[in-house]
């Protein structure tokens, strides 16, 4: 059996989706003034906090029906099975989409550009770690390509 590489499972994915992450909470929202901050309003705010609260709701409620299968690789584990009952009756990937939602809302909150560019990155990497996931979870389940036909990717009724 030949050695598996890093990289062979999707790690890069994860590795740069976890650089985002933290850069989301560590980089600051400006430098020297620039970009320039996102006007303050509470509407902003209160938008900002409703789409950290939904996130985390779809992130714990995912994880919670994907139970065993569970894994940061894109990669399916071995013994994996097809989940479609719960919330991934609604959408294919609700731990993305709530990572997503959270990153959205804390760049708001946040208020910067910086913060926001870094929440744009890591909507781009977990769609990407999605499609290349989804290739493996068709070849491994030739049903997905069904349940991918008439499931939302991340969030319900949305997208």
């Amino acid at each position: 059996m030949a050695r598996q590489r890093f990289g062979d499972r999707g790690e890069w994915y994860v590795v740069a989706q976890f650089i985002l992450m933290i850069a989301l909470v560590v980089v600051p929202p400006r430098v020297n003034g620039w970009p320039a901050p996102l006007p303050s309003h509470p509407l902003l705010d209160a938008l900002a906090v409703v789409l950290i609260v939904a996130g985390i709701v779809l992130l714990f409620v995912g994880g919670r029906h994907l139970g065993r299968n569970l894994t940061p690789l894109p990669t399916p584990k071995s013994s994996n099975a097809l989940v479609h009952h719960g919330v991934y009756r609604l959408v294919r990937h609700p731990i993305y989409g709530g990572l997503m939602l959270m990153a959205v809302g804390w760049g708001l909150r946040r208020g910067g550009g910086l913060t926001i560019v870094c929440a744009v990155l890591l909507v781009w990497v977990l769609a990407a770690k999605s499609r290349r996931e989804e290739i493996w979870l068709t070849l491994r389940h030739p049903e997905y390509a069904a349940y991918r036909r008439h499931t939302k990717r991340f969030l319900p009724l949305i997208w």
